[in-house]
């Protein structure tokens, strides 16, 4: 069992890496669209970056949860909470990974961002598996936590697209701007 988790873990991390890099060209291939750009980097800012994160692995738990439900009798309020503890582990581990690479070794390297982008990614997923055996679910045992959580990220990521606050994670520096509107 435990291989077989580890597989289908490892197996889940090369998907989301190869769906995240691929978002990663969305807007521009679909000329600037504002809606692809609610969902994928609008910019080469930080922030626009955990969009690749963020949106594959919350896709990717949806659509397992989904197809697999039934199989494997997965426990919706766990599954989900488990969902939450990977897109936060992964941004996390992107955020400090990046600004401590950059601020604290001075180094700034695609190579190295696509790696940390791997590693948080896989950790993300290890972790919200984790979650979802081991955690024991009594205190708020029903779904609202994590789905109202992962609510208000995807509103806090709609919103600081179009309207970004003027710090550095927000700002794309190929072109000095801020946000959708290249303020």
């Amino acid at each position: 069992m435990f291989l077989k988790v580890n597989i289908q873990i490892f197996i889940s991390s090369i998907i989301l890496l190869l769906v995240g890099s691929l978002l990663h060209f969305a807007y521009d291939f679909f000329n600037n669209n504002f809606i692809v750009g609610l969902f994928t980097p609008i910019n080469e800012s930080v922030w626009e970056h955990l969009k690749l994160a963020f949106f594959p692995i919350l896709f990717w738990w949806i659509v397992f949860y989904w197809r697999k439900n039934k199989r494997y009798n997965l426990k919706r309020n766990k599954w989900f909470l488990g969902c939450l503890v990977s897109i936060i582990t992964s941004i996390i581990i992107i955020l400090g990974g990046h600004y401590f690479m950059k601020f604290g070794l001075n180094i700034h390297s695609v190579l190295i961002d696509i790696i940390l982008f791997y590693i948080a990614i896989f950790t993300g997923q290890y972790a919200g598996y984790h979650v979802y055996n081991f955690s024991e679910f009594s205190k708020i045992d029903n779904i609202y936590f994590p789905v109202v959580a992962i609510g208000v990220i995807i509103i806090v990521f709609i919103i600081l697209t179009i309207s970004p606050l003027k710090l550095p994670v927000f700002e794309d520096p190929k072109t000095n701007t801020y946000g959708i509107y290249k303020k």
